[in-house]
């Protein structure tokens, strides 16, 4: 896996858990 690959994938799920939180 390429680094900027992990970090597509950290930044995808820091907006999913920055939404998550949102919605709570």
């Amino acid at each position: 896996m390429d680094i900027s690959e992990i970090r597509q994938k950290i930044d995808a799920n820091r907006e999913k858990l920055a939404s998550f939180r949102g919605s709570l």
